[in-house]
């Protein structure tokens, strides 16, 4: 990636202003809610790339259904998503 020294100096000072970078001593550095936001961003991309999974659990009922025995509902899911975090959060029964 090609940037100008104008470029590079602009999108740096617009990660600052969003409080993802911050300069120390001549460094830059990720703020803790930088990593945050990089982390989210990546669980994102993975949920885009495991989309017809995840439509495929809705298809079956299996998201909400409280008709299907848990032990199924979660094998199922167990079978179909490999990321742990999508996992963990396909798992939940909070929504």
């Amino acid at each position: 990636m090609k940037l100008t020294r104008k470029q590079y100096y602009s999108r740096i000072s617009r990660l600052i202003k969003a409080g993802l970078v911050k300069r120390q001593k001549g460094k830059y550095f990720v703020t803790a809610f930088g990593r945050v936001i990089f982390d989210s961003h990546r669980l994102l991309g993975t949920a885009i790339k495991n989309y017809w999974k995840l439509k495929a659990i809705d298809s079956l009922g299996v998201a909400n259904d409280s008709k299907m025995p848990k032990e199924q509902r979660n094998k199922i899911i167990e079978e179909l998503i490999d990321n742990l975090q999508l996992k963990d959060i396909s798992l939940s029964t909070k929504f």
